[in-house]
Parts: structure tokens; sequence; C-alpha cells
């Protein structure tokens, strides 16, 4: 439904460099996967600039493994749901 926006969006922020490394590591990369860094480094710095002071989103820096990554999205969305509602 238009004009309608999700109450938190989880924007889970890597370097660039590193994505494209983990992905290829993992299967085939699909077309976006294989647009050109410059591209993605576009992306990450659009997202970015969406979160920026917008209270609905969660950034999480994805320096570690996944299950740290997903262990600390957890802890977050749980605090606001435990909260009741944006932090």
């Amino acid at each position: 439904i238009m004009g309608r926006l999700p109450d938190t969006t989880v924007f889970i922020s890597l370097n660039p460099d590193e994505g494209i490394r983990r992905r290829s590591r993992a299967r085939e990369m699909d077309r976006l996967e294989q647009e050109s860094l410059d591209f993605h480094r576009r992306v990450r710095d659009a997202f970015h600039t969406l979160s920026e002071g917008d209270p609905r989103f969660i950034t999480i820096a994805s320096r570690q493994d996944k299950y740290d990554t997903a262990e600390r999205i957890y802890h977050e969305v749980s605090k606001r749901l435990i909260g009741g509602g944006l932090a």
C-alpha cells in the first residue's frame, strides 16, 4: 500500500569489498552481485544516507561472522520490540 513504511528496518552495513569477497566464496554470484565495486559502494552510501537520523533504522556493522551479526540483530530488534516501538 502506498505511503506505508515499516516500523523498523535493519541495515546491515558491510564494506563492499568484503561483501563481494564473502559472496563469491559461497556460490555463483547473481546479476546484482556481479555489478562493479563502484555500484556496490554507491548502494551502500545511499543506504547510509537513508538511515542517518531516521529512528526506524537499526544499523548493524557486519565486521564479524554471520553468527555474531545475527546475534547483534536479534539483540537490537528484541530491545525495540520489548520497548514497545521506536527507540
